[in-house]
């Protein structure tokens, strides 16, 4: 039983103050550190590839420009191009291996945004989760303070409109403004991923138009 003079709401105002002081920051920090963990390690792993890709095409050109039949359906296949698309720029010896090094910076980019892509997808819907949960809980919270503070009987030794105005209020509105804050980013997180959606997709239909082109000139 509640004791005589003791205010009603004072319990579920320390729920509410517990749940956006404590749960809603650790949810943002865990997503936040989640996050930069893993920019960290896709970074390291950017690199690593980088570095291996200039091996490959170093070492393919080298191949390329040691065979003569080699250099010979590449310049074919090249100055086609030029006539045809004016994809190429350059036209000195190191362009004989232009298509090759195409597709492998296409296939490059193309695995690079697609785990850019579930990345930003698992943040995404981990931010979604969290935050539709923090606001049902602090929604629940809410209504049950008002039900308790109905009719004025839980406050019986303070101004009842003042109380409500100076800390039930600032309480909601901090709510509702970390919740705001969730929406946007969430929506920031909903663009860029189409935008990553849209990118793969073409570089798809890049690598998929050279892949075809290159297989035309092995068999001409």
């Amino acid at each position: 039983m509640v004791e005589k003079n003791k205010c009603l709401c004072h319990a579920k105002l320390v729920e509410i103050h517990s749940t956006i002081s404590k749960e809603l920051h650790d949810c943002k920090e865990d997503v936040w550190n989640f996050k930069i963990t893993n920019l960290q390690r896709e970074r390291d792993s950017l690199l690593l590839r980088n570095n291996n890709l200039r091996c490959q095409l170093a070492d393919l050109h080298s191949k390329i420009v040691s065979d003569p039949f080699m250099a010979r359906r590449y310049r074919e296949l090249y100055d086609s191009n030029v006539s045809g698309t004016g994809k190429l720029e350059s036209q000195d010896n190191s362009n004989k291996s232009q298509i090759y090094k195409q597709l492998y910076i296409f296939a490059d980019q193309n695995k690079e945004l697609e785990e850019r892509l579930s990345c930003e997808q698992m943040t995404s819907m981990t931010w979604k989760h969290r935050f539709n949960d923090l606001e049902n809980k602090i929604a629940t919270q809410v209504s049950e303070l008002l039900e308790l503070t109905q009719g004025e009987k839980c406050v019986e030794e303070i101004n009842y409109k003042k109380f409500k105005t100076e800390h039930y209020c600032k309480v909601v509105q901090e709510a509702l403004q970390l919740l705001k804050l969730a929406k946007a980013r969430i929506d920031g997180d909903r663009h860029r991923i189409e935008s990553y959606m849209d990118r793969v997709a073409d570089l798809e239909d890049k690598l998929s138009e050279y892949r075809l082109r290159f297989s035309d000139a092995k068999m001409a």
